[in-house]
């Protein structure tokens, strides 16, 4: 595989429900995907196939996507919300949701953010933790089922290093390899050996060493020093040995990193290979089938040298050593940012920003016909689109092309950069005939 003008520079990424974000090595955040809310951060509520930068934010350093809305983190210890805010999971104490991003008040000094289901977290660094947002099963851990618009502590918990925030519980790792979990519990993702929900944190038993831990939308895992790793909860697709304590998944040896998804987990070798197991329907397994695997890691083809991987609900990202990243699954939304709506069952590359092609529009014949030319950055070729009936139904006339691209601020005959002019080409399929440049 070799990506072509792709997102780079990448040093982390997170996968939300159905929208993902990567943060480059200079403090930048991008993001994709759906926006109904206001989650991508780019001031506009448009759903998003390829990365755009989320405005007003510098020098981030850690980034957290939940089910519509997202984090980021900056060097100062601030904490970054935006997207929807209808549980008070933004912590700003509005209600109001949000399309760029605000700065969660009262809180500082945070080393470390997770954006769950419709909650967050954010761990200080004197090791504790806190949350806002949804807590009607206890998320917050706080001791009550009050939903909270700014951040409240987590009782009982001391020496804090890593928090992970999932569809509708939480978790915590201490110092001392221990792991921590509350909220929902009706599949025993809280590892507690039983179903109740808990408002305070309870200890998950039969784990020592721990040095990762990952919350899923209704399964729990976490990595232990030797390699291994453990799941628990939810196990309708084989995502797990259906337990309500820790099992080891078997076939994996040398794993360094975790991520539990929507049904379906992944892990990081130290070679630089990824394995993924349980649903696989949208592909998000990315062996290159839709056949779910029970409890039956399979590696994700096309893919090495991988550094990082985050499952989203039905979509799956990979952070490779030279900075581009990779995804696959669903995307219905374009959660996969490769310009399209199309799922994927094996990896392909992120996009880079549609505002480095460089469109023209010319030669319109009526109401009928229109030439468009591309130099096209992102697949390092040029290219002639012409735009005319197909089948005896024409479904965008040249008025309506002119009126898109007048929005998006270019003139006819000019070669100003279009953004997400990528997005009209995609809309377009089945009156687009390609035609290679030969000049």
């Amino acid at each position: 595989m070799d990506p072509v003008r792709n997102l780079a520079d990448v040093q982390a990424v997170s996968d939300g429900i159905s929208h993902s974000m990567a943060l480059t090595r200079d403090g930048k955040v991008f993001a994709w995907g759906r926006n109904r809310s206001g989650q991508l951060g780019d001031g506009t509520r448009e759903n998003r196939s390829t990365p755009v930068a989320v405005l007003g934010l510098e020098d981030a350093i850690s980034i957290s996507t939940g089910d519509c809305h997202s984090m980021a983190l900056t060097r100062d210890g601030k904490v970054f919300t935006w997207g929807c805010d209808e549980r008070g999971q933004l912590g700003n104490g509005t209600g109001a949701n949000r399309s760029t991003p605000v700065a969660v008040p009262d809180i500082e000094d945070v080393i470390s953010i997770s954006a769950g289901g419709n909650h967050s977290m954010a761990l200080k660094r004197d090791g504790k933790v806190f949350a806002w947002g949804y807590n009607g099963d206890g998320r917050l851990g706080d001791g009550t089922r009050e939903n909270r618009s700014s951040p409240v502590a987590v009782l009982g918990l001391e020496d804090v290093i890593s928090i992970s925030g999932g569809w509708s519980h939480s978790m915590a790792l201490t110092r001392d390899g221990k792991v921590f979990a509350w909220g929902g519990n009706w599949h025993g993702q809280l590892g507690d050996g039983n179903c109740w929900d808990r408002s305070t944190p309870v200890a998950v038993p039969g784990l020592k060493d721990v040095i990762s831990i990952s919350a899923g939308v209704l399964h729990s895992m976490a990595l232990t020093r030797d390699g291994k790793v453990f799941a628990w909860g939810d196990n309708e697709y084989g995502q797990i040995e259906d337990r309500s304590t820790p099992v080891a998944v078997p076939g994996l040896e040398d794993v360094i990193s975790i991520s539990a998804g929507g049904r379906h987990s992944m892990a990081l070798t130290r070679d630089g290979k990824v394995f993924a197991w349980g649903r696989n329907v949208c592909g998000q397994l990315g062996d290159g089938t839709r056949e779910d695997r029970w409890l039956t890691p399979v590696a994700v083809q096309d893919l090495e040298d991988v550094i990082s991987i985050y499952a989203g609900r039905d979509h799956s990202t990979a952070l490779t050593r030279d900075g581009n990243v990779f995804a696959w699954g669903s995307n219905g939304y374009g959660q996969l940012g490769d310009g399209t709506r199309r799922y994927r069952l094996t990896p392909v590359a992120v996009l880079g920003n549609p505002e480095e092609n460089k469109w023209r529009i010319g030669h319109c014949r009526g109401e009928n016909q229109c030439l468009i030319s591309l130099d096209d950055q992102l697949n390092n070729r040029k290219a002639v689109y012409l735009i005319s009936p197909s089948g005896g139904k024409f479904a965008y006339k040249t008025t309506e092309i002119l009126k898109w691209l007048k929005n998006h601020n270019t003139n006819p005959g000019s070669s100003e950069v279009i953004p997400n002019a990528l997005e009209l080409v995609y809309s377009l399929e089945g009156v687009v005939q390609y035609q290679e440049d030969s000049s």
